[in-house]
C-alpha cells in the first residue's frame, strides 16, 4: 500500500515534470494536481515524505486533495469540509497548517 503510493506519486511528478519541460509550460501540463485519498496506506514517515513532495510541488502549482482523512491538513492552506447531515450537504472553509 504506502509503498506503492509513493511510487504513483514519484511516477505523478515525473510525469508532470517531463510534460512541462518537453512542452515548455508552467506549472504542468493544467497547473495544477488533483489526488484522491493520497494519503491512504501510508505510515507516519510516508506521510512526512509525501506532505514535502506536496509543498515543493505546490510551489508552482495548485495541489488538490480529496480525502476522508485529516492527516493532510497540516500540509494545506486552505481545507474544503464537505459534510452530509440529514441530507444536508454544507461546505466549511477554514485554514490548513502551512
Amino acid at each position: 500500500g504506502g509503498e506503492k503510493r509513493r511510487c504513483d506519486l514519484s511516477l505523478c511528478f515525473a510525469l508532470n515534470r517531463w510534460v512541462t519541460d518537453r512542452y515548455n509550460l508552467t506549472g504542468g501540463l493544467f497547473g495544477f494536481m488533483i489526488f484522491d485519498e493520497l494519503f491512504a496506506g501510508l505510515d507516519g514517515a510516508g506521510d512526512e515524505d509525501v506532505g514535502s513532495a506536496l509543498l515543493s510541488a505546490s510551489r508552482d502549482r495548485c495541489v488538490f486533495i480529496i480525502s476522508h482523512s485529516e492527516r493532510f491538513r497540516s500540509y494545506a492552506n486552505i481545507v474544503y469540509v464537505v459534510k452530509k447531515e440529514n441530507e444536508i450537504t454544507t461546505l466549511t472553509i477554514g485554514k490548513g497548517g502551512v
